[in-house]
């Protein structure tokens, strides 16, 4: 899904039951899907996005919240916050995800001086 036609991760995953059911039921999903939002940049895998680079991300505190929003248990970012290996995509994750046409790019390396 899109908002102003800009790929939204955040959107698809409001609209995906499964993923929605899953994070619901089961908070060590909830959390593997915070760190996978963390540090990393998605790409919707579609010509468009790929041809243009364009990538979605979140800060923490966002991630935090979308997956606290989507748990809908009364729960909010802190409950994530700081969960530890962040930045990491679970298999699982990644595999859910791609269902849904999104691929994790990682951040380029910055060199140091």
């Amino acid at each position: 899904m899109t908002v102003d036609n800009i790929p939204n991760l955040e959107v698809d995953l409001q609209n995906n039951f499964y993923i929605r059911d899953r994070l619901h039921d089961d908070r060590k999903y909830a959390v593997m899907l915070y760190r996978a939002l963390i540090n990393m940049r998605w790409q919707k895998q579609d010509v468009m996005s790929i041809l243009s680079n364009t990538y979605w991300s979140c800060s923490w505190r966002t991630a935090g919240r979308i997956v606290a929003d989507l748990r809908d248990r009364d729960e909010n970012y802190l409950d994530y916050y700081c969960s530890d290996f962040e930045g990491y995509v679970d298999p699982e994750i990644e595999y859910d995800l791609q269902k849904i046409d999104w691929k994790p790019v990682p951040w380029p390396e910055i060199d140091s001086f």
